[in-house]
């Protein structure tokens, strides 16, 4: 077994936002029950190294059937991070375009931005149709990927 590298990483959550939030408040979506409602999760990946920045867009599409045809709700999460110590733990090749982060940062920086992304919703759907209804926890490795092209700018304005 390979013994992991210690890594000091400093962080901290620069930014939470709600990009987008929709929901359908109908009878039918207040009367099915809470455990039926599928979850679509996606994550987007972005890369700022000039403001030292990782950020995440946290998709979160609620159906209301097996089928997943019959969207409920959505919402869009952004979370950025800002990595003070970015140049020490982050590798970037500009002229690639790729960065590398170490796996143990990004399944970190994920399981956060899904946890507050399944807060957001369930704060969103307080007193709704889907009042009950959360975010399934999910394992952070099945969004990692540490290979993604870099962005110039943060969409964080």
């Amino acid at each position: 077994m390979e013994e992991l590298k210690k890594i000091d990483v400093t962080f901290r959550i620069l930014s939470i936002k709600t990009l987008k939030f929709t929901i359908d408040n109908n009878e039918v979506v207040s009367k099915t029950d809470r455990k039926l409602f599928k979850f679509n999760i996606s994550l987007a990946t972005f890369f700022n190294p000039k403001n030292k920045i990782v950020g995440f867009d946290i998709i979160q599409a609620v159906f209301l059937e097996e089928d997943m045809t019959q969207k409920v709700s959505e919402l869009i999460s952004r979370i950025e991070f800002e990595i003070v110590n970015f140049e020490e733990v982050i590798k970037h090749n500009e002229d690639q375009k790729k960065i590398n982060v170490p796996d143990q940062i990004m399944m970190t920086l994920i399981s956060i931005s899904l946890s507050t992304a399944r807060g957001i919703f369930a704060a969103k759907v307080e007193g709704s149709a889907l009042e009950g209804v959360y975010m399934p926890i999910v394992n952070p490795a099945s969004f990692k990927n540490p290979l993604v092209p870099t962005q110039t700018e943060a969409k964080s304005k």
